[in-house]
């Protein structure tokens, strides 16, 4: 079944590697691209090694036999995609007998956990509540004149991945907003971790019911509604990625 790309990133590589999959042909890749390794999970190219093998759509694998790096004399344009729906989706290598490997999409929540201090998890899915209160509390302590005294909680993991999946995706449909994504990422270090670098987006989702729960330092807790906040982090290798998420009212 098709699946529609939501977004097209194109940037400059300074570096590419080329990773050969036996009985498959070739791979061109920038090193943070990740592939699904068996045995060692998501894996970026520049920590792949020969003999990992990666997963294919029958769930079959085919062995690395070959990586080395593509000689480039200048930087070169490449493009990264988002496809609706998917946090993960196969490519086809080039060569006599191409076959498909399993990369990964930018918007999954658990393939960037921790990656430059990402916390979607730690922090809306996997707190319980006594903790998500203490949370609030200490927000409130280390930032009086900007906290909320708020914590709020995914319902569980499937409702803030499907819920940031569906929230991005009716924010991305406007051009306006496409405008300003490309904007921010043209804008925007790619290895910047400044707070005022982060895209932050509110949106509220055509379905209705409460997505979590909303924690606050008295200990009060009331039902989230089906609004989604999404605080993007650029990244070098992906565009971008999702720093936090988590439901509020």
């Amino acid at each position: 079944m098709p699946a529609l790309v939501t977004f097209a990133f194109q940037h400059d590589a300074g570096r590419l590697l080329s990773v050969e999959v036996a009985g498959s042909g070739t791979l061109s890749t920038t090193p943070g691209h990740k592939f699904f390794v068996v045995g060692r999970g998501w894996t970026v190219a520049a920590d792949l090694r020969m003999g990992d093998q990666l997963r294919e759509p029958d769930s079959s694998v085919r062995l690395v036999t070959s990586l080395s790096e593509l000689g480039m004399p200048s930087p070169l344009r490449v493009h990264d995609i988002t496809v609706d729906g998917l946090h993960s989706f196969f490519v086809r290598t080039s060569g006599a007998g191409p076959r498909d490997v399993l990369v990964h999409n930018c918007l999954n929540l658990r393939l960037h956990e921790g990656d430059r201090g990402a916390h979607t998890i730690r922090d809306h899915v996997d707190l319980t509540p006594q903790k998500a209160v203490a949370k609030a509390k200490k927000d409130l302590e280390d930032h009086p004149n900007t906290s909320r005294g708020e914590s709020s909680l995914w319902t569980d993991f499937d409702t803030a991945q499907q819920s940031v999946d569906a929230a991005f995706r009716k924010w991305h449909s406007s051009e306006a907003h496409r405008k300003q994504l490309q904007k921010w990422m043209q804008k925007t270090p790619v290895d910047s971790d400044s707070a005022a670098h982060l895209l932050s987006i509110t949106v509220r989702l055509d379905t209705p019911g409460s997505l979590g729960k909303i924690y606050k330092a008295n200990g009060d807790v009331r039902d989230a509604g089906n609004t989604v906040t999404i605080v993007l982090k650029r990244s070098a290798h992906k565009g971008y990625m999702v720093y936090t998420a988590y439901p509020v009212d």
